[in-house]
């Protein structure tokens, strides 16, 4: 009975503090209760929103490429051509002595070089050699001639073995570049003939040669001086 007289008083509250904000009350059955309450002089607050800034992109725009009319310039070097000559490359002088004989150097030249050295001889380009000359009975000669008979008529040396074998190019001694070669020789008395290389002689030694009748004749005079001292060279 006493909340019920209580309930008139209550609600008279209620409505004298009304105009002084107080809007209303729930009762809540399950939770107790809860009130809400305005002040309709204090206007309502907005609540401020705040900006996240944008994060920049991390991958970097790629810039278009732009057209340009320059000329294109290779960095690699250009190849020089087989018949170019680079500065840097060593052109042979052709004053400087080669080793190495050319191709139209007779045979026969290296040879008789090699001759001059083994023998001791003179060079056969113009230089003299000296030695001893004889004579023999000619007839078939080591470089594949046969000149029987032709002792009074022929003019014929057999140069010595030294000389013949140094010159040698292989084992046929025919094919003996000396043979065939003519050579100029000059007497103790001074007087000269000329005769053609085509034996070898056996017993003679360094620039000594052995000649046919008719060549001995023509430097001496005779045969009766047998052997003599001689200076020869190529003609």
């Amino acid at each position: 009975m006493k909340i019920l007289t209580l309930i008139p008083a209550f609600l008279t509250t209620v409505a004298a503090v009304q105009p002084q904000g107080i809007i209303e009350i729930e009762w809540s059955s399950n939770c107790g209760y809860a009130s809400k309450a305005t002040n309709p002089s204090i206007p309502a607050a907005n609540p401020t929103m705040i900006e996240t800034p944008k994060i920049a992109s991390a991958q970097a725009e790629t810039p278009s490429p732009v057209p340009s009319n320059a000329p294109v310039v290779d960095s690699y070097p250009p190849i020089p051509s087989a018949g170019s000559t680079t500065e840097n490359e060593q052109v042979p002088d052709p004053g400087i002595y080669s080793p190495y004989p050319s191709p139209s150097t007779p045979a026969y030249s290296q040879l008789e070089q090699k001759s001059e050295l083994k023998t001791g001889a003179a060079s056969p380009y113009g230089d003299v050699t000296s030695g001893n000359i004889t004579f023999y009975d000619v007839g078939m000669g080591a470089c594949g001639q046969n000149s029987s008979g032709q002792d009074e008529t022929g003019s014929i040396v057999s140069i010595s073995g030294d000389v013949y074998d140094a010159a040698m190019i292989d084992l046929n001694t025919n094919n003996n570049p000396l043979c065939g070669r003519t050579i100029t020789m000059k007497g103790s008395n001074g007087r000269t003939a000329q005769g053609t290389i085509l034996d070898r002689c056996e017993g003679c030694r360094g620039g000594d040669i052995d000649v046919s009748h008719k060549i001995f004749i023509e430097i001496y005079g005779s045969l009766d001086p047998g052997r003599c001292e001689i200076e020869w060279w190529y003609s």
